[in-house]
C-alpha cells in the first residue's frame, strides 16, 4: 500500500515540476523576444503619443497600439503584463 502511495506522490511532483519547468520555459521565451523587439525599436525610436482613455481595458490598449503600428504582437504584450501584475497598473493619461 505505501508503495502505491509513493508512486501516485512521485507522480503529481514529476508532473508539478514538468509544469513549473514548461512555465518558466515559456515566461523566458516570452523575456527573450521582449528584449529583441525593444532592441529593435530602439533603433527606430521615435517619440509619439498615445491616450488612454478612461474605461480602457489592457485588451483594447494593445489592439489600439497594434491598429497604430506601435506594436507588432499585442498576445505577447498582454501575456507579458499579466506575468509581471503591470496591466493593472494602466491608468489613463494626458
Amino acid at each position: 500500500m505505501k508503495q502505491v502511495q509513493m508512486l501516485k506522490w512521485s507522480g503529481f511532483a514529476a508532473c508539478a515540476l514538468l509544469i513549473a519547468g514548461v512555465v518558466w520555459l515559456g515566461q523566458g521565451i516570452l523575456m527573450i523576444q521582449h528584449s529583441a523587439m525593444v532592441e529593435k525599436d530602439s533603433a527606430q525610436q521615435q517619440a509619439k503619443a498615445f491616450v488612454v482613455r478612461p474605461g480602457d481595458s489592457f485588451r483594447a490598449v494593445t489592439e489600439q497600439l497594434t491598429d497604430r503600428g506601435l506594436i507588432d504582437r499585442p498576445l505577447h504584450l498582454r501575456i507579458y503584463a499579466r506575468l509581471k501584475s503591470i496591466a493593472e497598473q494602466i491608468q489613463p493619461g494626458e
